[in-house]
């Protein structure tokens, strides 16, 4: 790093001089507080180098121990500090730290010429007993350490009330309720009984009641957005009255003897008693799940007696690759005990021998579809294993001693509105498989992974002769933790995976059988003409003023430049954010496409961990010249919504989600970098399935394409039932989807929506690729078709 305070630093229109610790923009200076100023002088200093989070916290609290979120606070002030020209610079390398990425240049200032002092006449001084000096020397001492005392308790309580007090309700603001209350417990030593923090702790803070079974067990609590920091002592249970974060955070219970319980809390229950489990009846890497309440996506039907789910316990992590060819090496695939069910392939019965036969690597030895030469690449022995059928893992886990799970206990353990924080700390990266527990998205028992990496194998099967197959994969969407899939047993794709679960007691005989959706009455019909015109006014809204704003800009991706837009919503005092990505390699006015996401949007909490990178974040469409807006819609993102919503709520939500897409096209229209008579719509899975009402009332978008939709199995209000809307659409209409989706199957869903469609026959088309419900899995054949359909009916685009 280079702080020489003999140098100035430039970067953009700014110059920093770090002898006077002064921010100029052009002519004027830039107020910065002392620990922002000091960050920028590291990361401007680094030369283009990331800073880790760790070393930017040492260097900039040498002297006091803070939290992660007081680096937060400085890095969102400074960009804020920055403005509109800089923002973008300050770039966020996701788990490691910060980079500055403006262009420096570092000019040297000469130094001012060194005056020697003038001559001083020596004075003559009477020597002193040595007693004397040494009880002088000794005051003195004593003197100095009780300033230095004084300087730190001053020096603590000036930063707990200039820094801290401002922290802890920023960090408010934002949700971050853990990060504020950790800090409020930092700063309450060093303010007393200060106003100001009895008024933040009450925002920040509830009070709980915390016991354990047996009592005696130390309490904790955690961050769960840091994976870094400390676990914080709450007490020994019973605590009647214990203050803990509002909001989400990880609970841990330690007692002698017992095996630690970990999970999710949130401040919401006022009462949480935990079942502790002597070490010696929990086998290695599994957790329990406590009685629990089942937790199921709307489109499955609950078994009987699903009130609640037994005491049982279920693995960690996925099975590993290691621990995979512990099985392969006993000779399993040479040992017939292991495999219990008859091997179905495509309605035809197979023999033992056959079906080995199918169950091998890439080289042709038994083992899993990814292996090679009857093993695993080097170094990946802790990635969970993948290319495993629905045979080999129930073989597997007969082996262990343990069972396949069934979809209603995965469901258990999973607790779909975990969502919230697991989603944003789960592998859907796109980027391939990470070791089990890499990823820091721990499920409410303490579970890892369930959240995307590999798809997991259920027990349970589908009257179609298919098995259960759940949580998503890495190359997935993240709307596939919520959606159900179902794959036949020996489909064995390398995003194939499992983990194992044993039970108090057998589960109940309708447990284990098959799943059923819940279905709509696939006999209604569309509404007539007037009362469609009754179901159309639910969306009108009033004309208003957008008061929109371009709230930061970043140019730093090769391919495209971000806006961060707001505008006020024509429903509430409301402002809407909205992310609009812009080529570099095509002319304005740009061709755009409005985005409508699937349903991971609504269990994830921030937007701004929104990139384009990939597949299922619409890299491509920039690579290829268009613009993309992306509304954060009302129920995602930030503006999430509970989970759990009456049929009128989910209503008012998707009618204020249609109006926000059509604020979106109100705002694209003020925009002359924008060619507003060429806009596209967009939707993936939920997005698609709501495309129909999009685009029957936004007559300002020309075509339309919809990913993994179809016409919804499940019941809803007719005013937001795209049923009703369909033959409305008379725009050119393109629908991708996968021969074996689960969630919306091809004759009864896909093929029902797409002849509802109003659109004249040349003018609407039906692709269906060799996937389930994700035609990621196909993602150059997707891309090719979308391209072309775009190019066919929103014209070519203009290069550079």
């Amino acid at each position: 790093m280079s702080n020489n305070r003999d140098e100035l630093i430039r970067f953009g229109s700014y110059r920093v001089s770090p002898a006077a610790r002064t921010l100029r923009h052009a002519d004027e200076v830039v107020p910065l507080a002392p620990k922002t100023f000091d960050l920028l002088l590291v990361l401007a200093g680094s030369r283009g180098r990331v800073v880790t989070k760790r070393e930017l916290m040492d260097e900039l609290w040498k002297d006091v121990f803070v939290e992660e979120a007081s680096l937060l606070y400085q890095v969102s002030t400074l960009r804020k500090a920055l403005g509109e020209e800089g923002a973008g610079w300050v770039e966020t390398v996701p788990r490691v730290g910060y980079r500055f990425s403006a262009p420096v240049e570092f000019q040297s200032v000469p130094p001012d010429p060194v005056v020697p002092p003038p001559p001083q006449p020596a004075a003559e001084e009477p020597r002193r007993p040595r007693w004397l000096r040494l009880a002088v020397l000794a005051g003195g001492l004593a003197l100095v350490a009780a300033a230095a005392f004084v300087y730190m308790r001053m020096s603590q309580a000036s930063w707990a009330r200039n820094e801290g007090l401002p922290l802890i309700a920023s960090l408010t603001e934002e949700g971050r309720f853990c990060a504020a209350f950790s800090i409020a417990n930092r700063v309450q030593p060093m303010l007393g009984e200060d106003p100001r923090l009895a008024d933040l702790r009450r925002e920040v803070s509830r009070t709980v009641a915390l016991d354990s079974e047996p009592q005696g067990a130390e309490a904790f609590y955690k961050d769960l957005r840091s994976s870094e920091r400390e676990w914080q002592p709450l007490g020994r249970t019973p605590l009647p009255a214990v203050q803990v974060p509002r909001g989400y955070f990880r609970l841990r219970f330690e007692k002698e003897g017992f095996e630690s319980s970990y999970g999710v809390m949130t401040a919401a229950a006022a009462r949480v008693k935990v079942p502790l489990y002597p070490k010696e009846k929990i086998p290695s890497g599994m957790v329990p799940v406590p009685q629990a309440v089942l937790d199921l996506p709307r489109r499955f039907a609950a078994p009987e007696a699903a009130g609640g789910v037994m005491r049982f316990m279920i693995d960690r992590h996925e099975v590993t690759n290691r621990q995979f060819k512990e099985f392969v090496d006993a000779g399993a695939y040479r040992d017939q005990k292991f495999w219990k069910h008859p091997f179905n392939l495509g309605g035809k019965t197979l023999s033992w021998e056959q079906a080995m036969a199918a169950l091998v690597d890439a080289t042709g030895r038994p083992g899993p579809s990814t292996w090679e030469a009857g093993t695993f690449a080097p170094g990946r022995e802790n990635d969970p294993v993948s290319g495993v059928s629905w045979y080999e893992a129930a073989a597997y886990a007969e082996y262990a001693g343990k069972q396949l799970p069934t979809a209603w206990h995965w469901y258990a353990a999973a607790r779909l509105n975990s969502g919230t924080w697991v989603l944003p700390s789960s592998n859907f990266s796109g980027k391939g498989l990470a070791r089990v527990g890499e990823y820091q998205g721990e499920g409410p028992y303490g579970t890892y992974d369930m959240a995307g990496n590999v798809k997991e194998w259920c027990w349970n099967g589908t009257d179609e002769g298919r098995r259960v197959i759940l949580g998503g994969g890495w190359s997935e969407p993240a709307h596939m933790f919520t959606d159900p899939d179902a794959r036949p047993p020996f489909d064995r794709s390398a995003l194939n995976g499992f983990r194992c679960a044993l039970y108090s007691s057998p589960p109940p005989a309708s447990w284990l059988g098959a799943v059923r959706p819940i279905l709509r009455n696939l006999d209604e019909k569309p509404a007539s003409d007037e009362v469609y015109g009754a179901y159309r006014r639910a969306y009108a809204y009033d004309s208003s003023e957008l008061a929109a704003s371009i709230d930061r800009s970043d140019d730093s991706q090769p391919y495209w430049r971000r806006e961060r837009i707001t505008y006020t919503a024509p429903y509430g005092a409301v402002r809407v954010p909205a992310l609009l990505f812009l080529p570099k390699n095509s002319k304005a006015p740009y061709e755009t496409i409005v985005y409508y996401p699937g349903a991971g949007a609504l269990n994830s909490l921030n937007s701004e961990t929104v990139t384009l990178e990939g597949w299922a974040r619409l890299e491509y469409l920039l690579r290829a010249g268009r613009a993309v807006m992306y509304p954060v819609y009302q129920g995602t993102y930030e503006r999430s919504l509970p989970r759990s919503q009456t049929p009128l709520q989910r209503r008012d939500m998707i009618v204020q989600q249609v109006v926000d897409l059509r604020r979106a096209v109100d705002y694209l229209q003020t925009r002359p970098d924008i060619a507003a008579d060429r806009l596209a719509f967009f939707g993936v899975s939920f997005g698609a399935s709501l495309g129909p009402i999009q685009l029957a009332l936004e007559n300002r978008l020309k075509s339309g394409v919809l990913a993994d939709g179809g016409l919804s199995l499940l019941p809803s209000l007719p005013e937001v039932n795209p049923l009703h809307f369909a033959p409305r659409v008379r725009v050119p209409v393109l629908m991708l989807n996968g021969k074996n989706d689960y969630v919306h199957p091809v004759e009864t869903s896909q093929k029902a929506l797409f002849r509802l469609f109003g659109t004249p026959e040349p003018h609407k088309k039906h692709v269906l690729f060799d996937a389930a419900h994700e035609v990621v899995a196909v993602r150059t054949q997707v891309i090719r078709e979308m391209l072309d359909w775009l190019d066919r009916y929103q014209g070519p685009v203009r290069r550079n």
